[in-house]
């Protein structure tokens, strides 16, 4: 009996199993107890036996920590792990786990740790978007409503949901990289990164412009994320907003929405010299796109910041264009803008785009340059205008009219007076 439990107790402290440690993207596993555990991305490339084996005997009683490389981030742990602080793992098992392992699935790994990074400059999580979208080829107008898929490593994805007659195929992949400061960089096929947009840094608003005038094809596409309950409720109260179209015109209108479908609206001045308002009614999916019905025009679109922001499309075969109402709020002034912004700016006059810099100063003036637009220009000096922000969130320029948000992150200015040439902007307030 003694020799029969001792060769039991023997049987139990060498019992073994495997639990595997990977990465995904480029960082480290560390062990914070002894440090002899952990996996480097050097030795997950290599397929080190520390990595792709790990083998566990007796306790398991370890904290993991993620530790990202240069450039990159943490997202998320798939393993079971305790309650520690973010970034760590911890495991505390009985050496009677491994044995009881080691006899129900001898052979056969545990399901591994994955702990996952992504780009510093990415979204923190896989992340499907609605996309707003308005170009010209060579002159001729296009727009649709995409699908976006922004990924952790960095790279995007384009799926057509609804589209224009006009609309061509050219939205693809590629890669992406938000600066610190709000900037986007993208590339395609090749790995050279240039200036192609805008982002929030929570990633709620994204804008990514094509610049290259190159092929004759320039566009923006604005992208709201997609959501799991969204319901008409989700937009109700006093909008502002501005919309280019191909006529060419655009347009800056006061709406009210009211949380059931239905609204009103009045066209307050458009470069056409129209006005005047009437009945509008709108639907939300509950994915969170939308479709809104206003003085005989269908655009569709999607919701960020929570039903205060509407970006918008048009993709009739009578005309094309693209538009962000904003909500209004109380007690705003030139304060909520008050700093360096980067703008996603369209004319549908010249068939161009560009990215902005826009530089709000408590004084109550604006200086106004552009970084880099679709003609090959770009930085220009700064150009200095009056800038006013009233109480609801309203802005006027030295030429233009706009909405902010009540936080000041986002915001847009239209060039919408009579005869002038339309240009639309979406403003994203730099993050530094």
């Amino acid at each position: 009996m003694k020799v029969r439990f001792l060769l039991a107790a023997l049987a139990v402290v060498l019992a073994s199993c495997k639990h595997p440690l990977r990465i995904v993207g480029q960082g480290d596993i560390f062990e914070l107890n002894e440090g002899v555990r952990g996996c480097t991305l050097e030795e997950f490339q290599a397929q080190a036996t520390r990595c792709t084996e790990n083998d566990v005997v007796g306790d398991y009683n370890v904290i993991y920590d993620a530790r990202p490389r240069p450039g990159w981030r943490f997202v998320s742990w798939n393993g079971a792990c305790g309650d520690v602080p973010p970034g760590q793992c911890a495991l505390n098992l009985p050496a009677s786990f491994p044995a009881f392992w080691d006899e129900t699935f001898p052979g056969i790994p545990t399901p591994p740790l994955v702990a996952t990074f992504g780009l510093a400059g990415a979204v923190a999580q896989d992340q499907t978007y609605f996309a707003a979208v308005f170009g010209a080829d060579d002159f001729d107008p296009f727009s649709a409503l995409l699908r976006a898929d922004l990924f952790v490593d960095g790279s995007y994805s384009y799926e057509a949901v609804l589209e224009s007659s006009t609309f061509i195929e050219s939205f693809g992949s590629g890669m992406y990289e938000r600066e610190d400061d709000g900037l986007l960089s993208v590339a395609g096929e090749d790995t050279d990164f240039s200036a192609g947009g805008v982002a929030t840094l929570e990633f709620d608003l994204v804008a990514l412009v094509d610049l290259d005038g190159s092929d004759n094809e320039v566009s923006v596409a604005y992208l709201t994320p997609t959501r799991t309950s969204a319901s008409n409720a989700i937009l109700s109260g006093e909008y502002f907003c501005g919309f280019l179209d191909t006529d060419p015109a655009s347009s800056f209108t006061q709406a009210t929405l009211n949380g059931d479908g239905t609204g009103t609206f009045d066209v307050l001045e458009s470069t056409s010299g129209l006005t005047g308002g009437g009945p509008l009614t709108y639907a939300v999916t509950s994915e969170g796109s939308v479709i809104l019905n206003i003085a005989g025009f269908r655009l569709v679109g999607g919701i960020a910041d929570d039903g205060n922001v509407i970006t918008l499309t048009r993709t009739e075969a009578i005309g094309q264009g693209s538009g962000m109402c904003i909500k209004a709020s109380t007690d705003q002034s030139i304060a909520t803008m008050v700093g360096e912004y980067y703008g996603a700016s369209a004319s549908s006059s010249t068939a161009s785009t560009s990215i902005l810099e826009l530089e709000v100063f408590a004084e109550g003036s604006a200086a106004f340059s552009v970084l880099v637009d679709s003609f090959g220009g770009g930085p220009t000096p700064l150009d200095e205008t009056p800038f006013a922000v009233v109480e609801n969130g309203r802005i006027s320029s030295g030429f233009e009219q706009g909405m902010v948000s009540s936080d000041g992150r986002i915001a847009f200015l239209l060039v919408s007076r009579p005869d002038s040439q339309p240009e639309f902007t979406v403003y994203i307030r730099k993050s530094d």
